[in-house]
């Protein structure tokens, strides 16, 4: 890295006392800065009053003595965080706190009074800017040189670099590819700013950047790593799953309170702030602000997005219509997130599953209710499992859903490409191992070809496959179906956004009194019977179809991150982190409504019960023949039912076993 020869360094101005130090004498050197001389917009709070003329006099604009709480950006930059992520909308100063992050060291008591330790003065401070394209660097290069001429600073832009009398250098870079990183490989950062993190694709190219965020200084100068982000861009999964639900929980991590991981003992903090925290922005943009808000009454959405920098809502979302919480203004039924409630053993199940190795394997459970709504109720996700230990993990999952249901047999949709053999055996019949090493042998069934059936036609290899499902089916518990991908992945993705349509189609008529009694005495109480009974017959649309557990987190941030391909509304983006999400996919494109098979019991009860109701008066003598009839009846149903027996779940020992045998 090139560094400012003797002769061509130039003399530091007042505001920043910048003199070559031993390490060992940084530590108690005290440089102080003045944002005012340097143009840099630093903001405590966004507190104001109404002065005489009725405008706002910002606390801090104007220097007025306050006890606001500190605002964002004071928040980040004097937290010592590990890794700060500075979430939230246009114009919040977010850019403002980066160059504050880099010019400023940490903030320490010297005396009574607080003072910024500037690494600026420090010979072995260097930081890295990164953007995802080297074009959208020229802005930000622009005003940071500004404020860095300042301060005594030489700005290069070819290569981009700040480089300070101290030696200290700021270096600017792009992300344009995913091996870009490696250009910074061996090298060593004490601060990494990176602007519009977002679409940074997947959470591995991050954790590698992050590695060069390390200094043999540690003593002297706090390794840090700062972003910055909008709600837009590939990397919004891995975002929130890193700073806003890395705790696990149903409900995001809290902003402004700092999390702590329990096994690396990193300290993540995530930031949000909006434009109303700029006082700054709100006073020379108000024009702008009155726009902003004049959208949420016509674009609620846009305006969450934009104006408040909503996570929940990402630009050019695949489903725009699902809703976590109802929308102001929006119908009750506007919501597809439900809490827990009692679902019914014996209402038909299935499994979507997307398996994967070195990437997130996902699985989701859901059932269809009698009134055509398909719940989600389960699912998990991991990372690492061969695939008879992932396989074994499923039918631990289904166990007891397996042992409730009348007939103890699931689907489960399985990622297509775990059918492919290529000569050796498929990943769906490796599967399907580890789970008859829980559920027991020849309890699965995986519609994979055999090598004969690979030579033969797809219709007659479908026939074979057929074949042989029915004479075991008697004895199969899961059954392993190709999910598709292509065309049918993109359909599946279209349908799921149907299910999660809560407008009806058309306007229902419902009974109106008035027009009751206008038939009433215009043209008798034949004409009111039947216009009554026209209504009754007509069946609203149970809307939205899909409803979601609110403890399924994965399936849930999947759908909120979910974008359109290529600005597409007709197809869906393949992010980093959506597996929990597309084995829900293909869950929905295969599992279509069925009626429910009510267990003997149940059947049974409500025979009895639907003839005690139209015969009130019953005596105990006819109950019991209506009892014995209902008996009948149930095995009668039952004739060329399956029988499949589940044994009990097995030990993990016992499981290891049978998957080595």
């Amino acid at each position: 890295m090139p560094r400012i020869s003797a002769a061509t360094k130039k003399a530091p101005p007042p505001q920043v006392v910048c003199v070559s130090l031993r390490p060992s004498e940084y530590a108690k050197h005290v440089a102080t800065m003045d944002e005012d001389n340097i143009a840099w917009r630093y903001v405590h709070c966004a507190g104001f009053d109404i002065g005489p003329d009725g405008r706002r006099v910002f606390h801090h604009q104007h220097k007025v003595p306050c006890k606001c709480p500190p605002g964002p950006q004071e928040v980040a930059l004097t937290s010592d965080a590990d890794e700060i992520a500075l979430f939230g909308g246009a114009g919040s100063a977010k850019t403002e706190a980066t160059f504050g992050f880099l010019l400023r060291g940490n903030l320490r008591k010297v005396g009574d009074t607080p003072a910024d330790v500037s690494y600026c003065a420090h010979p072995k401070y260097e930081a890295l800017v990164l953007r995802k394209n080297a074009t959208d660097l020229d802005d930000y290069y622009r005003r940071f040189s500004d404020i860095a001429k300042k301060l005594g600073a030489d700005c290069k832009e070819n290569p981009m670099m700040v480089e300070f009398p101290s030696h200290a250098a700021v270096y600017f870079g792009h992300l344009a590819d995913p091996n870009s990183y490696q250009k910074y490989m061996g090298k060593q950062f004490v601060r990494i700013v990176i602007e519009e993190a977002s679409h940074i694709e997947t959470e591995l190219l991050y954790v590698r950047l992050k590695q060069r965020n390390r200094t043999k200084y540690g003593r002297e100068m706090r390794c840090q790593i700062m972003l910055t982000l909008n709600p837009n861009g590939p990397g919004v999964p891995w975002i929130n799953k890193r700073f806003r639900y890395a705790h696990g929980g149903a409900e995001p991590w809290p902003y402004g309170k700092t999390y702590t991981c329990p096994i690396t003992g990193t300290k993540r903090l995530a930031i949000h702030s909006t434009a109303w925290d700029n006082p700054y922005f709100l006073e020379e943009n108000s024009q702008y602000i009155q726009n902003l808000e004049s959208m949420k009454t016509f674009d609620e959405i846009e305006y969450k997005r934009m104006g408040l920098g909503d996570f929940d809502v990402v630009a050019g979302s695949f489903f725009r219509t699902f809703r976590k919480t109802r929308h102001v203004s929006e119908p009750e039924n506007a919501v597809h997130v439900i809490d827990p409630c009692y679902l019914a053993p014996w209402w038909p199940r299935a499994i979507g599953f997307d398996w994967g190795y070195s990437h997130d394997s996902g699985v989701t459970l859901a059932c269809w209710k009698p009134n055509k709504q398909l719940v989600f109720y389960k699912e998990s996700k991991f990372r690492g499992l061969s695939t008879m230990e992932a396989g074994a993990h499923v039918a631990e999952l289904a166990y007891k859903d397996l042992q409730a249901l009348p007939s103890h047999a699931m689907s489960v949709y399985l990622s297509h490409d775990c059918f492919h053999a290529d000569g050796r055996e498929s990943e769906a019949n490796q599967i399907k191992r580890g789970m008859e090493a829980v559920l027991g042998a020849g309890t699965v069934f995986a519609f994979a070809p055999t090598d004969d059936e690979k030579g033969m036609t797809k219709e007659e290899a479908w026939e074979s496959l057929q074949a042989r499902y029915a004479a075991v089916s008697a004895k199969v518990a899961l059954a392993l179906i190709p999910a598709g991908g292509g065309n049918k992945r993109k359909h599946g993705y279209t349908l799921m956004r149907e299910y999660m349509r809560w407008l009806p189609l058309t306007n229902v008529p419902v009974y109106d009194e008035n027009v009751a009694r206008y038939l009433i005495d215009t043209q008798g109480v034949t004409a009111y019977a039947e216009y009554k009974r026209s209504i009754e017959e007509i069946k609203q649309e149970v809307l939205p179809v899909l409803q979601i557990f609110s403890e399924c987190v994965n399936l849930i941030q999947g759908i909120q991150a979910a974008v359109e391909k290529d600005g597409n509304t007709e197809e869906a983006a393949k992010q980093d982190g959506d597996d929990v999400l597309d084995s829900a996919v293909h869950l929905v494109h295969n599992f279509a409504f069925a009626e429910e098979a009510l267990p003997r019991d149940v059947f049974i009860q409500n025979k009895v019960e639907a003839y005690r109701a139209c015969h009130p008066g019953a005596n105990a003598s006819t109950m019991v023949q209506v009892n014995r009839a209902a008996e009948a009846a149930a095995r009668d149903r039952e004739v060329g039912r399956r029988v499949t027996h589940i044994p009990r779940l097995a030990s993990k020992a016992k499981r290891l076993l049978m998957m080595r045998s």
